[in-house]
């Protein structure tokens, strides 16, 4: 017997044979194409007894091929998929082999921002109103009905990509002239809802089937859309213990698993919610895996808890005591992720001399020219800091996005 393991980034980062301690099963592993050594590509496939990289592995249909011809000869017991770009063909293979753990109607739930919030709905979920487009006419019925601005998603986007924000009717007969050159129909891949004003959440922690085992609540400095829209970083911060929307947060999240499908095995969860002004917790969206950027990082400091470490065992049918968050909660840490901006980066500090930040990646590479982001977790340089409370923690991201500011170097693009 084996276990099939998805992974779409970071082989060296998931120590999967670390990870599934089990000595009767063997580890195969379809992975994305990482810019590694041969040293580094030997030293891995001795941890595996077989492992295959793939270039455009997101999109690429062989990838699923070789699972299914690999299924019918090893028999898998287990299916691993840490990734978004993964938890359908996992749950396709699933049912095809009759392999336990999260099956389609769940994974698409989880996947199709449209199914999804359908479930959410029938469940009396607050959520924004939305509908799916079909044609242009869709969208122009949304913002008589909603009113401006109005956001335009791709159903299974991830990261905020593609996501746009029409603010005006200008804004929409462009947005339509662009997409629409050819035909007054469009393939419904899009989602079409009403701009929830107000602040910006996410929501993560671990499932057990519909049973919430771990949950803790973080709060965005800025909405993430506006990475793309201001430049904005991505930051986020996690809230303390006695902070009045923790619980509120908490519950309506816990509300929403327990509406969906149930993936059926212990996996990581990722959820975006919003309070708005008048004081209402609006649920936004979910996915049944670990949040992008620094978020499993973020919590292995502050909870001594791997997120990706325990969807794995979930996944492969390991059962782990589940820890007190409360307990473990000592210090609060924040994440930001700076974005590009477009020009030529010149310089960039190589170490930073804050105390409370803990981790400093400086990613971006002087001499290169780069445009705009085009999601919320793309950037140039990372940061994991601390502090007592949620609003130091404000304070200090503020600090660290100046101090960046102040150091870094662009110029414009040569024509």
């Amino acid at each position: 017997m084996a276990i099939l393991i998805f992974n779409s980034r970071g082989l060296t980062d998931r120590p999967y044979f670390r990870w599934l301690d089990i000595s009767h099963e063997e580890l195969v592993v379809l992975a994305a194409a990482e810019p590694l050594s041969v040293h580094e590509q030997r030293q891995l496939a001795k941890k595996y007894p077989l492992l295959e990289w793939y270039e455009q592995y997101k999109t690429a249909g062989s990838v699923v091929l070789r699972a299914y011809e690999l299924g019918k000869r090893m028999h898998f017991s287990r299916i691993i998929a840490l990734a978004e770009c993964d938890i359908l063909r996992a749950a396709d293979l699933r049912k095809a082999f009759e392999i336990a753990g999260q099956q389609p109607p769940s994974a698409k739930a989880y996947r199709d921002k449209h199914e999804m919030k359908h479930y959410l709905h029938a469940c009396g979920i607050p959520v924004a109103a939305g509908r799916r487009v079909e044609s242009a006419l869709d969208i122009f019925d949304a913002a008589h009905a909603y009113g401006y601005p109005i956001v335009i998603k791709p159903i299974r986007s991830t990261g905020a990509q593609d996501i746009h924000i029409l603010r005006t009717e200008e804004a929409l007969i462009g947005f339509v002239q662009q997409h629409y050159a050819q035909t007054f129909v469009y393939e419904p891949h899009l989602l079409v809802e009403q701009y929830i004003h107000g602040r910006s959440f996410h929501i993560d922690g671990l499932i057990s089937g519909k049973t919430v085992v771990m949950i803790w609540p973080s709060e965005y400095l800025y909405d993430p859309l506006s990475v793309q829209t201001e430049g904005n970083p991505c930051c986020s911060m996690l809230l303390d213990k006695k902070h009045l929307l923790r619980h509120p947060l908490c519950d309506l999240v816990t509300r929403a698993i327990t509406a969906l499908p149930s993936p059926e095995h212990t996996t990581s969860f990722h959820a975006e919610a919003f309070v708005t002004d008048d004081h209402s917790v609006i649920f936004g969206e979910i996915a049944c895996r670990t949040g992008g950027a620094y978020i499993n990082t973020l919590w292995s400091r502050a909870f001594d808890v791997n997120l990706d470490a325990y969807a794995a065992r979930g996944q492969a049918g390991l059962v782990d005591p589940i820890p007190s968050l409360e307990s473990r909660l000592d210090s609060l840490y924040g994440g930001m992720c700076i974005p590009p901006r477009f020009g030529k980066l010149r310089h960039i500090p190589r170490t930073c001399p804050l105390g409370y930040v803990h981790e400093y990646h400086p990613m971006g590479e002087p001499g290169r020219d780069y445009t705009h982001p085009t999601k919320t977790t793309e950037c140039i340089a990372s940061f994991l800091f601390s502090g007592s409370t949620t609003h130091q923690l404000k304070e200090r991201a503020r600090e660290i996005r100046r101090w960046f500011h102040d150091h870094v170097r662009w110029s414009a693009i040569a024509s």
